[in-house]
């Protein structure tokens, strides 16, 4: 019975005290305080997702699409820029991969894309004025293309526009404050003969358990470019006599610029497009007698070609993309043509 009371006083005097404590304020989290979370591992993971990409530089940027120029005799280095996210965090891409492709449809290589880091100032720096470039410059349909996924990034892209500011401003929301994205760039290196058109590339990639993404298009143009390149800044036929044919011969080799002789006349393809190559050349007259010379010949790639001046003459052979050809000048003075110092000029045509 003692303890029993005991028990009964101790329950009181709790009562009591909680009357005597001071009112609080409810507090109340809708839909309630805790929630439950769930994960899942399924073993393979979900395949990252190409959210843009884009070409520079932009050579035409009041033109629509990226068009590039050659450097004559040199490489050119273009940029792909590649905004790569994955449903399982950007931390699971593991690869990004750029597929080129020559006009013809035919594969030119494969480029790895390099991850900006996005918490490097010089590549903050780098990121944002690549995708001013792209905003500043598209305003057709052949690159900087953002696919309609950007929608629904489940669905594969069917259609592709140019880059606007909004969708910068969405690719900057992605990178940098939700941090669900990476922006990767990849280099092209385009030599100058390489073939002009319209190249294609696809960018995709991988995660770290192997799962590959669809391939996302775009396209530059690399301008069509005639450019040709002479080894001689005249030609000197010496001395010549009525009625014999009186040739400068040509090599192989593309020497320094000079005067032809020494230098035997060459040309070169510098360009990327075949070339159809012609000649025309004026009268020569002479210094003190005012006779002239008309009857010419040249000779390219085994097809000789007898012309008169002031008309314009072309080979039907092409110089190929990236080689050097001997071209050969020859003159004919009628006879009884008097003795005299005769000048003229001779223009090397590109068609």
């Amino acid at each position: 019975m003692k303890r029993m009371k005991v028990l009964a006083i101790a329950v009181t005097m709790a009562l009591v005290l909680a009357l005597l404590l001071p009112a609080t304020v409810l507090a109340v989290v809708v839909p309630g305080d805790t929630v439950p979370t769930t994960a899942t591992i399924t073993g393979s993971g979900s395949p990252p997702i190409i959210k843009a990409q884009w070409e520079l530089f932009d050579d035409y940027p009041d033109v629509p699409g990226t068009q590039v120029d050659i450097v004559p005799s040199d490489t050119k280095m273009m940029y792909a820029y590649i905004v790569v996210m994955d449903p399982n965090g950007r931390g699971d891409i593991a690869q990004v991969f750029c597929d080129v492709y020559h006009p013809d449809g035919s594969f030119k290589f494969q480029v790895h894309g390099v991850l900006l880091d996005p918490t490097v100032d010089a590549d903050v720096t780098e990121m944002e004025e690549a995708k001013a470039a792209a905003v500043a410059a598209e305003t057709g349909t052949w690159t900087t293309n953002v696919p309609e996924m950007l929608l629904n990034p489940l669905v594969e892209p069917v259609s592709s526009e140019p880059i606007t500011q909004a969708v910068a401003d969405w690719l900057d929301e992605e990178i940098f404050n939700t941090e669900t994205a990476y922006m990767y760039k990849a280099e092209i290196p385009m030599e100058y003969h390489q073939p002009c058109g319209v190249y294609t590339v696809k960018s995709w990639a991988t995660d770290k358990s192997g799962e590959q993404s669809f391939r996302l298009e775009s396209w530059y143009e690399w301008v069509e470019t005639k450019v040709l390149e002479l080894d001689f800044t005249s030609i000197d036929y010496g001395e010549i006599v009525p009625c014999v044919e009186k040739i400068v011969p040509g090599d192989y080799v593309l020497e320094t610029a000079g005067a032809a002789p020494p230098v035997k006349p060459s040309v070169k393809n510098e360009g990327n497009i075949a070339l159809t190559i012609g000649v025309h050349s004026t009268a020569m007259v002479g210094d003190v007698t005012e006779k002239t010379i008309v009857d010419f010949d040249t000779k390219f790639r085994d097809e000789k070609i007898l012309y008169l001046a002031c008309v314009d003459t072309w080979f039907t052979n092409q110089l190929d993309l990236c080689s050097t050809e001997k071209i050969i000048f020859s003159v004919h003075a009628p006879d009884g043509t008097p003795a005299d110092t005769y000048r003229g000029e001779l223009t090397i045509l590109v068609g």
